[in-house]
């Protein structure tokens, strides 16, 4: 399948959950057996596994001139700049950075941090 993508000219692959529906779940019960389901914002979808990873390697490692996105509900969520500014704010309020550190502009893409450790490290609260 790659090499059909990439000779239709596809710059950007984005791959997302398999949504489970009154329509397809059975007969992806009977496949997958094992499969993982969990619950999102977006309903009930089936865990790829690490799939996407796989297919990002397989593109890399034959070259193909088109970019993998992981477009799974999670990743959804965090791409919506005010989910991704409070997952932010959580995270360096967890890593022991005060809430002055995440009102200094470091908002949701990070603009003009450093990473903690980097030469202007924030205070710890």
């Amino acid at each position: 399948m790659l090499p059909l993508i990439a000779d239709l000219g596809v710059k950007h692959l984005n791959l997302i959950e398999v949504a489970l529906t009154r329509f397809n779940y059975r007969s992806i019960a009977r496949a997958l057996p094992q499969a993982q389901v969990y619950h999102s914002s977006f309903g009930l979808v089936l865990d790829d596994g690490g799939l996407v990873y796989e297919v990002m390697e397989e593109v890399e490692r034959r070259g193909y001139a088109f970019s993998v996105l992981d477009c799974n509900s999670l990743v959804r969520k965090l791409r919506d700049e005010r989910s991704f500014d409070r997952y932010f704010r959580q995270a360096l309020r967890m890593a022991g950075y005060g809430e002055d550190w995440a009102s200094h502009g470091a908002g949701a893409a990070g603009a003009g941090a450093n990473p903690p450790g980097g030469e202007s490290d924030p205070p710890r609260a």
